[in-house]
């Protein structure tokens, strides 16, 4: 998983940006573990004898251990931060610190006292001994205490149901899932819904048997049209592991809302194959509590990643507003939310190319070290500063040839004179090695086999996947046929997302165009309209085609520290420029006001290495910053 880690502090002090300090020390884990409240956290307030107010309680604190006799387990409580802002008579905000032990010689208790502060005044709440939670990790307590005002006394009871915080992935949902009204007497045709939306998946106990989770800020919605007719949000559990056989288990707890209802649900899932293995999780979920007239079913199929970017052979006309030149070229780097991440002329602008051509085809690309762009062009052209350029050279947007062709090919044995055999998937590996595709057909001396232009190839000399093992859980019409690469994202636990170059007709899943992005586990990750959907484009076409793919995930192994830049801060327009030097592949910018709050993301996932925020101080008197990469 890729983790954060604060590399750069920078303090904002006073509305005159009077002092900027950064700093470059090897940034220090921050103390304890990390809980979080999760559904069944309440606070309740009462004044005087007036009816109680209770509301739904969320947020964070962290469990920091402490010095301890053999039979007590003592921590202290600190950065606390609990929210419950739909209380009647106003939101109401708890912050502090405070105790908690558990243990005894005798008899097993556990005990929360919360040193808080409601509304800038001090309020002792504490639970008292009380009896172990049946859950050794889930740590639930109800802690009470009261104000003394002047016009009365309010009591507050907080029921504190947390689980720690180990380790953290995003997750989205792919093609397959959908949610399912059925109606079992009525007869009526039941047409599955196409679901999609992210969840965050958090650990929060691991052994060598099972490994536990929470679902956190589930948000999805089911249907088509604006606004979609179903929205689901909520939490959830998921357990995997076993003695003899691998068991999966998800439950969620979701609010199901239409235009007429707003449900609680529970879904849990049935005992019927799996789709892929972890991370990817892939389950059909029966409602427990359905109705016999009604219930609702949902299949779930997610992996972890936070965004993808792509490219397409063709070319669109943005409707969505959010450009200044809504043409997006064949060349542009694009991502899934419907943001042009690279434009075609800021990767050829330093390759000393011929101006007044126009914009240049690219025919594959992958995100190096630093947030280099690496590509390949549709067609061989001549540079001013480079020369002649293969169309299967792999150029760099920082103006070089990253690798020739021949380079690329040159552990498979093929014959000499080596042509020039085109470049249509490419995948930088961590390694230095590539991962890549061909364009046309060569023998390979050294393997003593033919390299098909749908098989995925590595420039270490091996054939990782054919094209037919590609293809092995499609059906396609001509099993034997290469049906050719266009684009490829291998992930780390070993799945394949792709795309062909030729489409075909499965006869389980329908027509797959040239443009739909596949799976090598079976199914269809998004069909090609849907990924371009964002963008609105106003050509009446039916696939914009994909050739090129690269997926931002939590899964990626995190790397190396870099090097942070002095930052500067501009005193009259108030904002705060941020520079550093990192061996990531995309960056984020995050930013915390409030020491005792959640970091937040301030830029779009990015290739640079800078990023401004604007007018900083007219927004908070101080302000810490942290770079994520992945």
């Amino acid at each position: 998983m890729k983790l954060s880690r604060l590399v750069w502090s920078l303090l904002v002090a006073g509305l005159s940006l009077s002092s900027v300090r950064t700093s470059h020390a090897e940034p220090k884990a921050e103390p304890g573990v990390l809980y979080r409240l999760i559904q069944g956290s309440t606070l309740t307030r009462q004044n005087g004898t007036a009816a109680a107010d209770t509301a739904p309680l969320g947020g964070t604190f962290r469990l920091v251990r402490q010095i301890s006799p053999l039979d007590w387990e003592n921590y202290g409580v600190q950065a606390l931060r609990l929210e419950a802002p739909n209380l009647v008579n106003g939101p109401v905000t708890v912050t502090g610190d405070g105790f908690y032990s558990r243990g005894g010689r005798f008899e097993t208790t556990q005990q929360l006292t919360l040193h808080a502060r409601i509304a800038g005044t001090a309020i002792e709440l504490t639970s008292g001994a009380a009896p172990p939670a049946q859950d050794p990790v889930t740590l639930d307590l109800e802690v009470q205490g009261e104000l003394k005002l002047p016009g009365g006394t309010e009591r507050f009871s907080l029921r504190v149901v947390a689980v720690p915080e180990l380790r953290r992935w995003h997750y989205r949902l792919l093609g397959p899932s959908s949610l399912l009204e059925d109606c079992p007497p009525c007869g009526r045709p039941s047409i599955p819904q196409p679901l999609r939306g992210d969840f965050d998946l958090v650990l929060i106990d691991e052994n060598p048997l099972y490994s536990r989770y929470h679902l956190f800020e589930i948000n999805l919605r089911a249907g088509f049209g604006d606004p979609v007719p179903y929205r689901l949000d909520g939490e959830g559990s998921y357990e995997i592991g076993g003695e003899v056989a691998i068991r999966q288990t998800l439950v969620l707890g979701l609010n199901l809302r239409t235009a007429f209802t707003n449900l609680f649900k529970t879904f849990t899932n049935a005992p019927t194959p799996v789709i892929g293995a972890f991370p990817v999780i892939g389950l059909h979920l029966d409602e427990t509590e359905g109705k016999f007239a009604l219930v609702y079913r949902l299949d779930v199929v997610a992996s972890p990643w936070r965004e993808l970017w792509f490219s397409t052979p063709w070319g669109m006309t943005s409707g969505n507003g959010t450009f200044k030149d809504p043409r997006i070229s064949a060349g542009d780097l694009l991502a899934d939310p419907g943001r042009i991440v690279k434009r075609n002329s800021e990767l050829m602008g330093r390759l000393g190319l011929m101006p007044g051509f126009g914009d240049y085809d690219v025919d594959a690309f992958g995100i190096a070290s630093g947030g280099q762009v690496l590509f390949s062009l549709g067609q061989p052209v001549f540079s001013e500063t480079l020369g002649d350029l293969q169309a299967g050279d792999l150029l760099s947007d920082q103006g070089r040839v990253a690798q020739r062709n021949q380079d690329l090919t040159q552990a498979f044995g093929v014959q000499p004179p080596v042509p020039d055999l085109g470049l249509d998937a490419v995948q930088i590996g961590d390694n230095g090695v590539v991962l890549f595709s061909i364009n046309q057909d060569a023998f390979s001396e050294r393997l003593g086999v033919m390299l098909q232009h749908g098989d995925l190839l590595s420039s270490a000399g091996a054939v990782l996947k054919t094209n037919k093992e590609l293809l092995g859980r499609f059906n396609p019409p001509k099993p034997g046929h290469d049906y050719g690469l266009d684009a490829v994202y291998v992930w780390p636990h070993g799945e394949v997302w792709f795309s062909v170059a030729e489409g075909f007709n499965d006869s389980a899943l329908g027509p797959i165009t040239d443009g739909d992005l596949l799976s090598d586990h079976g199914f269809i990750v998004f069909k090609n309209l849907e990924l371009v959907g964002p963008f609105s484009p106003l050509e009446d076409l039916a696939n914009f085609g994909l050739d090129g793919l690269f997926v931002i995930t939590d899964t990626t192994p995190q790397p190396p520290a870099f090097r942070l830049l002095p930052a500067t801060a501009d005193r009259v327009t108030g904002d705060v420029s941020l520079r550093w030097e990192g061996t990531g592949r995309v960056f984020q910018v995050e930013r915390i006001t409030d020491l005792g709050g959640l970091w937040a993301p301030i830029s779009h996932f990015g290739l640079g290495t800078e990023w401004t925020d604007l007018q900083a101080a007219s927004r908070a008197s101080q302000a810490c910053y942290r770079i994520r990469q992945w």
